[in-house]
């Protein structure tokens, strides 16, 4: 007698999960597309007048190895003091006094290169931020990583981003500095990104957010909003909101990239992605009901915000799919392959309906990323981000409930190399490997295929993704 015998509810709950927020997110990157290819001849509303004004780069640091500071700290002065608007560049420290004395006397005083140092951490890289605004001489100031890395190009013609009454944001450019598999899926990303989420929603009239490096602030904006506060982790974010609110525009510097450092570990990479998807969230909690209650945004501005602050909350679903595979594999027996395929057919009609559009758009207007590129590092890239999707998903939680977390720098350079691998894809594998066996046991094929996917990705982030390729 089959225990099992109706419609398969917690089975299919469990792919609903993990394909929802897929189509959530591929039907909102279509619909940038679509906006930004039927306003692709027409100008651009972010369109500026550039301002007569003077320019200091600042590059907030905690802990970083001091041979990178002295290395990219040099580089940048020197490249920056090309452009007629620069004045300096200043370090702002929360390190110890030892550590500021050993990296002032290691970059010398043969560049206009100074360090604001607070004995203290109040407030954090926001609190910091705030203290150094009150000592920033020059009209605008433009907030650097320390891994970033300005081109002449961007030197010559950063004057032209001096924007009186908002900001201007340079989009990204990865680069690494050792060619894992990882290094190589998550540069395409990042490029990806900055193309689809910069270039393009600038190109669709929707709101620019900052970038927490490569934003160029009019001084007197940021103190007239109140500057960050202290202890906010996703800064670009909450200040990208508090300029909204007031009424200043940003605009987006679109034919400059700037070069950033992405990560070449899984440790790296979960470090920033945490950060990243917490202060997302904590942003979107605190922002909110201000969003929703603004007079000075349209209502399709204000929505289309919080739709990008609420990205980092997509992993929820899939997470509670990932946790859901043994129970519902236990619980519902005997669902043939036949009735597999009738929950993919059904699920698949909105990708077979979108993805035709969303193809031809993203050829038409991201030309550069080729087809077999675009595979191979979507690949990689979902198999890293899936491995790592409870991890995100509890950090989006706790940003979303305003539960506490300490602000952890991405390490860099030889940092990177000695932080110990992360377990997540060991008990990922695990967790899906109990699932898999329980499905199979009891032929419950969708739940067997989605525990497959998930032990393949973890299993493959554990075996491939920090491996060096040419």
């Amino acid at each position: 007698m089959e225990s099992y015998t109706a419609i398969p509810l917690l089975s299919t709950i469990a792919m609903l999960l993990v394909v929802f927020p897929i189509l959530l997110l591929l039907l909102y990157e279509t619909l940038i597309l679509a906006i930004a290819n039927r306003r692709r001849n027409k100008a651009n509303n972010n369109i500026h007048r550039a301002s007569r004004g003077t320019l200091e780069a600042v590059v907030p640091i905690y802990s970083e190895p001091i041979e990178l500071v002295v290395e990219k700290t040099r580089r940048n002065s020197a490249v920056l003091l090309t452009s007629p608007c620069f004045t300096r560049l200043t370090i702002l420290s929360d390190d110890s006094s030892d550590y500021v004395r050993n990296l002032a006397e290691a970059l010398g005083y043969d560049l206009p290169i100074s360090i604001f140092h607070r004995p203290d951490r109040r407030g954090g890289r926001t609190g910091a931020l705030d203290d150094y605004l009150k000592n920033v001489t020059a009209t605008h100031f433009l907030i650097l990583d320390v891994d970033a890395e300005p081109t002449l190009e961007i030197a010559t013609k950063i004057c032209t981003g001096l924007q009186n009454g908002g900001a201007s944001v340079i989009p990204w450019e990865g680069y690494f500095t050792r060619g894992t598999r990882l290094a190589h899926a998550v540069k395409f990303f990042t490029d990806f990104g900055s193309d689809l989420l910069y270039r393009m929603r600038s190109q669709a009239g929707l709101f620019v957010f900052p970038l927490g490096s490569g934003t160029i602030y009019d001084k007197n904006v940021v103190l007239d909003v109140g500057g960050w506060g202290d202890n906010i982790i996703q800064d670009d974010i909450w200040m990208g909101v508090k300029l909204a609110l007031n009424g200043y525009d940003t605009h987006l510097l679109g034919e400059l990239s700037l070069r950033i450092l992405v990560p070449s570990t899984l440790a790296a990479f979960k470090t920033q992605q945490k950060r990243w998807a917490y202060g997302t969230s904590d942003v979107l909690r605190r922002s909110a009901l201000k969003l929703i209650k603004s007079h000075k945004l349209s209502f399709w501005r204000r929505l289309e915000m919080l739709a990008y602050m609420s990205l980092p909350l997509l992993t929820i679903p899939v997470s509670i799919s990932f946790l859901l595979l043994p129970i519902a594999g236990a619980l519902e027996q005997r669902i043939t392959f036949g009735m597999f395929l009738e929950e993919i057919l059904y699920m698949s009609s909105p990708f077979i309906l979108i993805f035709p559009i969303y193809y031809y758009l993203y050829q038409r207007l991201m030309k550069k990323y080729s087809l077999k590129q675009t595979i191979t590092n979507l690949g990689r890239f979902t198999a890293i981000l899936t491995t790592l999707t409870p991890t995100l998903a509890w950090n989006s939680l706790k940003g979303l409930l305003g539960l506490p977390l300490s602000y952890e720098v991405t390490p860099k350079g030889k940092k990177e190399t000695q932080e110990k691998k992360p377990k997540d894809p060991f008990y990922m594998l695990l967790w899906s490997t109990l699932s898999l066996f329980i499905s199979v046991l009891n032929q419950n094929t969708i739940i067997g295929a989605l525990s497959l996917a998930f032990f393949t990705a973890s299993l493959w982030t554990l075996a491939r993704a920090e491996k060096i390729v040419a």
